[in-house]
């Protein structure tokens, strides 16, 4: 995972108006394709998209060297910090993003709460969850944190009815 001396160019490039974040390389794709999107709407948003994986990272940022409005709406494309409070602060702090968006299922408890206590609007895109997630996590003993962090969130847009039945349930 990325550390602070990754993200130091972000103070430098000003603020950031959402911090698009995708597990993998597919839901970093995501990311890309919701911030051409949004930024088509709105020429003056900046994003900066994370992944939870090296691959994700390059393959965004290859996608991104390739296209000079790309290059010119998305300031960064980068690991997400890891999940502990001073590396999320750190990331924030450099960055200083208006709100996170998830995209699916890459919901990290340490990320959530940080964004959350700094008073930044959360955000879930293409949500799911499994029957079977849905089911562990409603019998987990760290349930509580998870219902906690996920009524923290101001939108979810989810893949499918059942995805926003299972997640409405915890």
């Amino acid at each position: 995972a990325a550390g602070p001396g990754d993200f130091a160019q972000g103070a430098a490039k000003g603020y950031l108006d959402l911090w698009v974040h995708g597990a993998s390389v597919g839901e970093s794709l995501s990311a890309l394709t919701l911030a051409r999107m949004l930024g088509e709407r709105d020429n003056t948003l900046r994003f900066i998209i994370t992944s939870g994986t090296a691959s994700g990272a390059s393959v965004v940022s290859q996608r991104i060297s390739s296209s000079p409005h790309d290059h010119a709406v998305v300031l960064g494309v980068t690991q997400a910090p890891v999940d502990l409070p001073w590396s999320v602060r750190w990331f924030l702090k450099a960055w200083q993003p208006r709100a996170l968006v998830c995209i699916e299922s890459e919901l990290w408890p340490t990320m959530l709460w940080e964004c959350h206590r700094s008073g930044m609007p959360l955000l879930l895109v293409d949500g799911r969850i499994s029957p079977r997630s849905a089911a562990r996590w409603g019998t987990w003993p760290a349930c509580g944190l998870i219902v906690d962090l996920m009524r923290r969130f101001s939108l979810v847009i989810c893949q499918s009815e059942g995805d926003r039945e299972r997640l409405e349930r915890l």
